[in-house]
């Protein structure tokens, strides 16, 4: 998830980062770029296959119509879905602070906490020391 920043806070959530997946990182992404290529690709021709052929149904019917697209539409939309979340997810920001784990809460360009979720009250306490 991206950095929610107001003032001189910011908020890192995503996934927890260690040093070996930031190097190869660039190879994972052109790999996860290539297969989402290929199933978007492929979504229409092998539901049509799926629908079509293996289940026999007749594509010239409400039912056969109507099945190929639900399930050509889903599987489209759920690719979209995740190809946009893993556009938005700010990656490199995570990594410019070291942040091997989150949730991490920097105050000040400094990481105040990572890892965990802090209590409320822990965090009203790291909150009320940007406002003074």
């Amino acid at each position: 998830m991206a950095g929610v920043e107001g003032g001189n806070v910011t908020l890192l959530a995503g996934a927890p980062v260690s040093r070996r997946s930031i190097s190869r990182s660039w190879g994972k992404v052109v790999v996860a770029l290539a297969l989402w290529i290929a199933l978007y690709a492929v979504n229409g021709t092998f539901w049509d296959w799926v629908v079509f052929d293996v289940a026999g149904l007749d594509p010239d019917t409400r039912l056969g119509s109507a099945t190929e697209f639900f399930v050509y539409d889903t599987t489209k939309i759920l690719l979209l879905l995740g190809g946009i979340i893993f556009v938005v997810t700010d990656f490199p920001q995570i990594v410019a602070y070291d942040v091997m784990s989150t949730p991490a809460l920097v105050i000040d360009e400094e990481v105040v906490l990572a890892g965990r979720v802090p209590s409320v009250d822990e965090l009203r306490r790291l909150l009320a020391a940007v406002k003074s």
